[in-house]
């Protein structure tokens, strides 16, 4: 079993960049909403934004380590996933 660290950090997202409803609700750590969001509306989760963040890298660069746990097994996001600076 993978152990998957989280850190509270600062993760700046320009206004330029479009983020959906599923990346606002897991840098801020709505895992209810992250919950309601893919099965009924069909929510993007595999979007990138920025640099090439996904969902995961905003949930755990913000410290949501149960929304981050979460995505990974439930919405089957992979934590190995790289963003554009690697």
């Amino acid at each position: 079993m993978n152990t998957y660290k989280c850190a509270r950090a600062s993760i700046p997202v320009p206004r330029t960049v479009r983020i959906n409803q599923m990346h606002d609700s897991c840098m801020n750590g709505k895992l209810d909403m992250i919950k309601f969001l893919p099965p009924r509306f069909g929510a993007k989760v595999h979007d990138k934004v920025g640099n090439g963040w996904t969902i995961l890298h905003l949930t755990a660069g913000k410290g949501h380590c149960d929304v981050a746990r979460y995505v990974i097994k439930h919405l089957k996001l992979n934590p190995q996933d790289r963003d554009k600076v690697g």
